[in-house]
């Protein structure tokens, strides 16, 4: 999507141009597609006010620079939301399951607890979270934890390649 210039002598047909830029007394108007598929488009559109006349060289030329920049932010903003979409069904998924699940990062802080697990937090079930991380009950037992999550976090050097362990319970 290179841009498009609509001369002024043209005739318009573009609902942008009829009911926005012709109220502004926008006569010329450039367009460009930002991002194209088979169901749908999207696309930006400049007008350039009577009083200014006609667009000059400089003008187009930074439109054409600037509108691939646009259409790849465009395309980065479409990644995210499909990357947000997929993470909302991810937890969806998780909160439909009935055990804790927490994931977290190689410090045991939280990046995301599920229902059953924010529940075994607040009844205070073997495990709790505070500013420091995910912990339990006795600090031994925080220190093995900590230790294998540090582990699955790629410090192998912290452990002996993974393991489980048993938490007390109150």
């Amino acid at each position: 999507g290179g841009v498009t210039g609509i001369p002024s002598e043209r005739p318009h047909s573009s609902e942008v141009h009829n009911e926005f830029l012709r109220s502004q007394n926008c006569p010329s108007s450039l367009t460009s597609y930002l991002v194209r598929s088979q169901r749908w488009s999207s696309r930006i559109g400049i007008g350039l006010p009577r009083k200014h006349g006609e667009w000059s060289k400089a003008q187009l030329d930074f439109c054409r620079v600037l509108a691939p920049h646009l259409q790849r932010a465009v395309q980065i903003n479409l990644r995210l939301g499909e990357t947000r979409l997929r993470e909302s069904g991810a937890a969806d998924a998780l909160n439909r399951l009935p055990i804790g699940v927490f994931l977290v990062d190689s410090e045991a802080k939280a990046l995301l607890v599920n229902r059953a697990g924010e529940q075994l937090i607040k009844d205070a079930d073997g495990l709790q979270m505070d500013n420091t991380g995910l912990r339990t009950a006795t600090a031994e037992q925080t220190g093995a934890l900590r230790k294998l999550i540090a582990c699955a976090g790629g410090k192998l050097d912290q452990c002996g390649g993974g393991g489980a362990i048993s938490l007390q319970r109150p």
